[in-house]
């Protein structure tokens, strides 16, 4: 199950980075899975949370730290950061909003986010070089990007609109992928075109 709805039963914040340990002991005390793998496909934010407790067990890494070190640091994308709480003051900051009673903006504080479904802050210029990453294949090797750029299939041959996390489309015959995300007053997304060369953010 998703782990917002979980979260928003059990009265814990779906957006504060200290509860990843308390959310993940939420999913495992929910045992039987919604399915059998492979047989369906529901998008779920809960496989991004489990992903980044994966990593940080196996590198013995915090999840901020391994994606500086691996990705980050090597695409020149300085700009980029994990959450923290509270989020560090910036001048290059946007402020974020949210519509209140009668529908007048109302400033949401500065918080941070969960690291691994979200939570990742940037710049325009630093999703331009992760665009380019992903135009170029530049980092990660062959491999990881054929499987980037796959659509999956379920296990009778049903095609799914994600693979490795990233949501496959069509602009008429030309394919695209990319991803996108929100959390109170903020949206971002990113399209990217191998065939045109262009990443739309």
């Amino acid at each position: 199950k998703d782990y917002l709805g979980l979260a928003a039963i059990a009265g814990l914040s779906q957006h504060d980075p200290r509860e990843p340990s308390r959310l993940l002991a939420l999913l495992a005390a929910e045992g039987t899975p919604q399915f059998e793998a492979g047989t369906a496909f529901r998008y779920s934010n809960s496989h991004y949370l489990v992903l980044a407790a994966i990593v940080e067990r196996v590198t013995g890494a915090s999840l901020d730290a391994y994606l500086r070190r691996e990705i980050w640091d090597r695409l020149g994308m300085a700009a980029t950061m994990g959450s923290v709480d509270p989020l560090p003051e910036a001048a290059a900051d946007a402020e974020a909003y949210v519509r209140g009673a009668g529908g007048s903006p109302t400033l949401v504080a500065r918080h941070g986010d969960i690291l691994g479904p979200g939570g990742v802050r940037s710049s325009v210029t630093d999703l331009a070089r992760w665009a380019r990453m992903l135009l170029d294949r530049s980092l990660g090797g062959a491999d990881l990007h054929r499987r980037i750029h796959a659509r999956t299939e379920l296990s009778d041959g049903t095609p799914v609109a994600y693979g490795y996390g990233l949501e496959h489309g069509r602009d008429g015959a030309l394919p695209y992928f990319g991803h996108g995300g929100s959390s109170p007053g903020v949206e971002s997304a990113l399209w990217v075109d191998r065939e045109r060369d262009v990443a739309v953010g």
